[in-house]
């Protein structure tokens, strides 16, 4: 479940988040940085969009679908209403 075969390659459709404490966020699956700053990181993924909320975040890592978020987090936000829908 969560894979989309398509033709010889396999899409994943699903995002994985994993906390690290309060300081990293790795997300799989993230399709664009909407806005960044240091307090607040919103990014689109396949579904929905995610805000992460803190102080001195940053963003590193930004490569084959995938990002990490690392300062002090102190919430993660999710909108459905964006994302890319299938």
């Amino acid at each position: 479940m969560g894979r989309i075969n398509s033709g010889s390659r396999s899409v994943c459709s699903e995002t994985n988040i994993t906390l690290i404490d309060n300081v990293r966020a790795e997300i799989e699956n993230c399709r664009r940085i909407l806005d960044c700053s240091d307090v607040c990181i919103h990014i689109r993924t396949v579904r929905t969009d995610v805000m992460i909320w803190g102080e001195n975040l940053s963003v590193s890592d930004f490569k084959t679908g995938g990002l990490i978020v690392e300062g002090r987090i102190h919430s993660v936000e999710f909108d459905s209403s964006g994302g890319e829908r299938n």
